[in-house]
């Protein structure tokens, strides 16, 4: 027999994603499985594919400790070029 499990998880908080230096995809990925979403996007010069873009910017910021509440949207601004003061990937 297949047992399914459903969970809703309504209302709660989380801490706020660092989501600076990751591509727009990675980005969607991330929020989607932590019930968030991206909300308005900036961007800084010519993009040639969002998706492939890294953001440089994120609004709220990252911060240790600070919480956003579920089901929220994080604005953005991205560049097509990775930015100098990120980790390599």
């Amino acid at each position: 027999s297949i047992q399914v499990i459903i969970s809703v998880n309504e209302g709660g908080e989380m801490d706020v994603p660092n989501l600076r230096c990751k591509t727009l995809a990675e980005a969607k990925f991330e929020l989607e499985a932590a019930s968030l979403s991206i909300g308005l996007i900036e961007t800084e010069g010519q993009i040639d594919n969002p998706n492939d873009a890294y953001i440089i910017f994120q609004n709220p910021a990252f911060e240790k400790g600070r919480k956003i509440k579920m089901n929220s949207s994080i604005q953005v601004k991205l560049s097509q070029t990775f930015p100098n003061d990120c980790e390599p990937q």
